[in-house]
């Protein structure tokens, strides 16, 4: 998508309208479900302090749709201390690459949902900010026009806990466009801003895949329990070879 010639920050993902409503982040005991969050940042040009300005962004998000968060610290120090005796242990210490390879590993991140009591994990690395600039000139008018977008990239993946697999998996992008002459100057693109965009991104998603992934688990069971119950009709045909008759009074 097209930057905003304004300079607002617009992301790359449809939204749904904003009447409406979210799913209900309901369990069938009609409680709140526990997110547990991990955020990640791989991109050379983005300092790891900001992820907690995305996680924040994110918590925030999550728990004004009605979620209970477990947050990435909580998540570090069980992994620190996860599975004794396991071949996926932790090393001892709050490491983000053992999160990251214990929450990669079905069973490990089962594991560990439920030493944390969450229902999911919301997994996002921050792994792109791009900076593009353009000059473009108007040759009639003499001026000349830098074009700056930037644009930033946090790809995620939602984990069942009660199964340990991903159901689901998406990028969040978010981009800004500066446009600046001799005249009109603006200040550069605030990431925060880009992270804000990302994580309120992040929280729709995951929030519509979780609530897809109810919808179909009933009717799988709905499907499996009345396959089993549906009675066999007897097979006619031959038996030993011969014809079936009906026997005579």
């Amino acid at each position: 998508s097209s930057g905003n010639p304004a300079g607002g920050v617009s992301t790359t993902i449809a939204t749904p309208p904003a009447t409406a409503p979210l799913p209900t982040p309901t369990t069938s005991t009609s409680t709140p479900r526990k997110v547990a969050l991990f955020i990640g940042d791989v991109a050379a040009n983005v300092p790891d302090s900001k992820i907690d300005v995305l996680e924040q962004y994110l918590s925030a998000s999550l728990t004004k749709a009605g979620y209970a968060i477990v947050s990435r610290r909580d998540v570090l120090n069980a992994v620190a201390g996860f599975g004794e005796g396991r071949t996926n242990r932790g090393s001892g210490t709050a490491g983000a690459d053992d999160a990251e390879r214990l929450l990669s590993d079905q069973a490990s991140a089962k594991a560990l949902a439920a030493m944390l009591g969450a229902s999911d994990f919301v997994v996002a690395t921050i792994t792109t900010l791009d900076v593009d600039r353009r000059t473009l000139t108007d040759p009639k008018l003499e001026v000349a026009t830098d074009v700056v977008t930037t644009t930033l990239e946090v790809p995620w993946r939602l984990i069942d806990g009660a199964s340990g697999a991903a159901i689901a998996a998406d990028t969040a992008s978010a981009t800004d466009t500066i446009r600046q002459t001799a005249t009109l100057q603006r200040t550069p693109t605030n990431v925060d801003m880009l992270l804000r965009d990302a994580g309120q991104t992040i929280s729709r998603q995951a929030i519509a895949a979780r609530a897809q992934s109810e919808r179909r688990r009933p009717a799988t069971a709905a499907t499996g329990s009345s396959a089993a119950q549906k009675p066999r009709r007897p097979r006619r045909g031959r038996l030993g070879g011969g014809r079936m008759t009906r026997p005579r009074d």
